[in-house]
């Protein structure tokens, strides 16, 4: 049987009005679950760069032509 990973999570902060001394919840995650939120997170952050080059590419296109 494949084994869990177990994270700790605090409860939302308007639970306890701002006290960061509450205890953590245990919270039982699919390990291959946590792969694939990972993998997805690494595609977004991959491919933000690209987004981010060509938004700052067209805005300097966009100065040249304005000059």
């Amino acid at each position: 049987m494949d084994e869990a990973v177990i994270l700790y999570v605090e409860e939302p902060i308007m639970s306890h009005h701002n006290d960061h001394h509450a205890p953590a919840t245990a919270v039982d995650v699919d390990p291959a679950a946590l792969a694939d939120a990972r993998n997805l997170w690494a595609a977004f952050v991959h491919y933000s760069k690209y987004g981010i080059i060509a938004v700052v590419v067209i805005l300097a296109l966009m100065a040249l032509f304005l000059l």
